[in-house]
This record gives structure tokens, C-alpha cells and sequence, in this order.
């Protein structure tokens, strides 16, 4: 169904202000009082809200996954089970894929793996089960969500670890290339310097990409791979601080200015021998497995395989440690969810699954 631009705006902000509300009440009832009857009353109204938003548009695949929500926060209200946190991911990730179906029912934005016929019915059946019987049900519709029992176990504060050095192995001899490294390195530590939400996202960043890369066979040279972490974001120290940390929507100047980020970093490290291949990574990690990224408009296969590595790890980083526009950094269940549910849109399938596989690995090592 197709809306003209004048209701799909006024729809998308009253919703982003009730998730932005739901969002916070979640975390507010997890932290400080889960059996908050005020608080669970304007909980259950904001979702309440969102489904009758959806249902005068007649959406009905947002009306009924919504509804399966609803029916989860009315069972909290009337005492049914008390808010665990298990409980609140689940919600937290149920409005999570809410947010999704606008984007893709009401927005039109393309999204392909949203299982909402799957997961709304396993919704509907936890909001009836017994006391005993609710974490069982919660953890089947994470599972539902392709998230990983054990990481549910996990405080929605949690930040991503890193999960190796920050160094890479060059040849003794090469000292071009380390001094380059080191450079890079450092230039990619003023950037982080740049926002309070930045703080220690290079480390991070590098550490779980060079980990992506190794667990897949190391497709991609390990040393053109971190001057590309290094360097995929240094566009960002041409864009002004207030639209870094400006609350609320960009202007479609602003959005401009910051989509140029990846052509400033191809620059320099294309005017630099031996880092073409860094270089192309740096202008693609802004591109799409679907064609509908940017600079290039680039698709699949066509995209470097480095820069499909940096998409994920990139988005991961920014999930889990918030942004200017996100009052609450999300949770690895979150992030987890989010990038399963644009698997095949956003980002390459392989490196999507792969990823799943270096979280489980890193919660069975005792890492996250």
C-alpha cells in the first residue's frame, strides 16, 4: 500500500515518539522498579498507540505483530508474571521489529527477513503462559528473533569487548607500511576523540573485524583490512560537531555531508602507494547488499568483500553504543536481531551469518 509523503510523515513522527517513550519506560521499569503499576499503565497505552496508528492506516501486518506486544505488556499489568529482564529484551526487541515493519509497510524501505509471521504468534502464545512456563517461552521467541539463548543472559548496557589486539603483523623490513599503520592508528584515535559515543570504537571496531575475517578463512589481507578500520570514518573530522551530536532528525544537507564521509577516506588513502585495496574498502562500507547504499550504489558481489566486513562491525559498534539520536545504547540481543533482520537488505548474508557464529563463539569464551 502506497501513502503520499505528508501521512507517511506525520505517522513516522508520532511513532518515533512512542518508541522513543516505549524505549525508555523499558528501560526505566528494568532498572528502577518492574512492578511500576504507573509505569506499566503508560507502557501498555504508548503500544496501544502505535497498533491504533497502524490499524486506521489498515496495515495490517503492523497492527498484528503489535498486538501480540500489547497483549505481553496487558499480562504484566494484570500481575500474570512479573518484568524480568528476559522479559524486557523481548519487548525491547518486539518494538525493535515494530519500527522494522514501518520502514517497510508504511515507508516502503526494502527489509526481507522481518519473520513477523513467525514471531508474532510465539508473542502471543508467552503472553498466556503460566509464571513457570515464561522463560521457556521468552527464550523461544528470541530464538525466533535469531538471537542465541546465552545472549539473553546479558544487561541491555552491556558494550561490545573486544576480542583481540589492536595489532597487525607486518613484515620486518616493511617499515613504509608500519609507519603508515601507525599513522593511520593514529589518526583514527582523533576522530574517536570527536564524540562521546565514539569512545574506544576504533579498538573495538578493528579487533571484531580482523576476528570476522579470520573465522571466514581471512579472504581479505589483514593489513589493507585495518587501514581501512582506520580510515573509513576520518571523513567524519569534516563534519561539524553539531551534526555528529544533533538530537532528533538530520536535514537533507546534513544527511549530504555526512554520506561524503567514505569519498574523504578514499582520497587520501588512494593518493598513498601500496593502499588501493584499503581505499576502495573505505569508499564501499557505506554500500548495500540490496544496491540501495551510497556512494556508488554498488550490489552483492560487487562490493569489496573488506567492506562488507567493516558494514557489519560498523553497525554492531553503533547499535551497541548509541548515537546522538539514541538516549539508550542497545543491547547485544539488540544488535544481534537488528542486523539478522537486515540480512540479504543491508548487508551480505555470509558475513551476517559468520558474525552469528563469532558471538557465540565470544559468549562461550566469556567475552560478552
Amino acid at each position: 500500500m502506497e501513502f503520499d509523503e505528508e501521512i507517511v510523515r506525520e505517522v513516522m513522527d508520532s511513532f518515533n515518539d512512542l518508541y522513543t517513550e516505549i524505549d525508555g519506560l523499558l528501560v526505566q521499569l528494568s532498572d528502577h522498579g518492574a512492578d511500576d503499576p504507573d509505569q506499566l499503565h503508560a507502557l501498555f497505552r504508548a503500544v496501544h498507540s502505535v497498533k491504533g496508528n497502524a490499524a486506521m492506516l489498515q496495515v495490517d501486518p503492523i497492527v498484528h505483530f503489535t498486538h501480540a506486544l500489547e497483549e505481553i505488556v496487558d499480562s504484566l499489568r494484570a500481575g500474570r508474571y512479573p518484568l524480568t529482564r528476559l522479559i524486557c529484551e523481548v519487548l525491547h526487541l518486539g518494538m525493535d521489529r515494530v519500527r522494522d515493519l514501518h520502514h517497510r509497510d508504511i515507508m516502503g524501505l526494502s527489509a526481507d527477513n522481518l519473520q513477523e509471521e513467525t514471531i508474532g504468534p510465539l508473542m502471543k502464545q508467552m503472553a498466556e503462559k503460566e509464571p513457570g512456563e515464561i522463560e521457556q517461552a521468552a527464550y523461544e521467541v528470541l530464538a525466533a528473533f535469531g538471537v542465541e539463548m546465552a545472549v539473553a543472559e546479558h544487561a541491555p548496557e552491556q558494550k561490545a569487548a573486544a576480542v583481540s589486539g589492536n595489532v597487525v603483523s607486518v613484515a620486518l623490513g616493511d617499515e613504509r607500511r608500519r609507519a603508515d599503520l601507525d599513522l593511520f592508528r593514529s589518526l583514527a584515535a582523533q576522530v574517536d576523540q570527536q564524540s562521546q559515543f565514539w569512545e574506544g570504537r576504533t579498538q573495538n571496531i578493528f579487533s571484531w573485524a580482523q576476528k570476522l575475517n579470520e573465522i571466514a578463512g581471512s579472504p581479505v589481507d589483514s593489513q589493507q583490512l585495518a587501514a581501512a578500520i582506520y580510515m573509513h570514518d576520518i571523513g567524519m573530522a569534516f563534519v561539524p560537531s553539531r551534526i555528529l551530536d544533533k538530537e532528533g532528525k538530520l536535514s537533507a544537507e546534513e544527511v549530504a555531508q555526512i554520506r561524503h564521509h567514505p569519498t574523504w577516506g578514499h582520497g587520501l588513502l588512494s593518493r598513498m602507494p601500496g593502499w588501493d585495496e584499503a581505499a576502495r574498502m573505505v569508499h564501499e562500507h557505506q554500500e548495500h547488499f540490496d544496491g540501495k547504499g551510497y556512494p556508488q550504489a554498488l550490489a552483492a558481489e560487487s562490493i569489496h568483500p573488506g567492506a562488507r566486513i567493516l558494514a557489519v562491525i560498523d553497525a554492531f559498534f553503533s547499535i551497541t553504543n548509541g548515537r546522538a539520536d539514541r538516549s539508550q545504547r542497545r543491547s547485544v540481543v539488540r544488535a544481534v536481531s537488528e542486523l539478522n533482520a537486515r540480512s540479504g537488505s543491508q548487508f551480505d548474508p555470509a558475513w551476517v551469518s559468520a558474525f552469528n557464529d563469532l558471538v557465540k563463539a565470544e559468549i562461550k569464551a566469556g567475552n560478552l
